[in-house]
């Protein structure tokens, strides 16, 4: 999600944060919730009940979990074929 409005229309929808950390600061699994909101300052996400407020500059992109899982499912498809292809 990128514009404002996929933001408000997607509100209450459970979604993944994914985090850029800076250089030197080790990083962490992507941020599982439902989104409660967005400002210019930050993103807020419910997770397990509690709010969870991430600064935008510490956000590289949120999405919808499907579309996270159909990118890993591609990924390890990849992998697969490709040892496959080593395996010969």
């Amino acid at each position: 999600m990128t514009a404002e409005r996929e933001f408000t229309a997607f509100k209450g929808f459970d979604v993944v944060v994914e985090l850029t950390m800076p250089e030197g600061v080790r990083g962490r699994d992507p941020i599982k919730g439902k989104l409660v909101g967005r400002d210019v300052h930050e993103t807020t996400v419910s997770v397990k009940g509690r709010n969870v407020r991430i600064p935008n500059y510490f956000v590289e992109a949120v999405r919808l979990p499907e579309v996270l899982e159909e990118e890993e499912q591609k990924e390890k498809e990849k992998r697969r074929k490709s040892q496959k292809m080593k395996c010969y």
